[in-house]
């Protein structure tokens, strides 16, 4: 004798799976996009150090700082903004001209910072997120 129709149990566990598989793909996807975005920022600040690390060697040349930056950001460097910036400042983190005295007697630090930037779209289109998310780097160094 066959079962009613409402007790048969035959084949429950195939229509829990086709239902759950969308969620998992979904969560899937949106793990491997979080993976892609730390990636990218690892990547873009890597490229600011490497940016900063020249300013350093060649005591703050910004012209050079550029062209490090992008070398170092390698396939990713399409749509990369890159900014340097030298400025000066007192021991205490107090910001001061160059060529001015600090308040305690002592000479003013030099300093370049870098920041590296690059819009980033996802594989999957998420709500409020539009076309993609801005990621950066940043690295400051003291040059003198």
């Amino acid at each position: 004798m066959r079962a009613p129709l409402f007790r048969c149990r035959d084949g429950v566990g195939a229509v829990e799976f086709a239902l759950i598989l969308p969620v998992l793909v979904v969560l899937l996807l949106a793990g491997a996009d979080l993976g892609l975005a730390v990636n990218e920022k690892m990547r873009l600040t890597s490229a600011a150090r490497a940016g900063a690390q020249s300013a350093y060697q060649k005591s703050g040349d910004t012209g050079g700082v550029t062209l490090a930056a992008r070398q170092a950001a390698g396939s990713s460097a399409d749509g990369l903004a890159v900014v340097a910036q030298s400025f000066c400042a007192c021991a205490s983190g107090a910001a001061a001209a160059c060529s001015e005295t600090c308040p305690d007697g002592t000479g003013t630090r030099s300093y370049v910072s870098v920041s590296v930037s690059r819009v980033w779209s996802p594989v999957l289109a998420y709500p409020g997120l539009g076309q993609g998310l801005t990621l950066s780097g940043s690295m400051t160094v003291r040059v003198r």
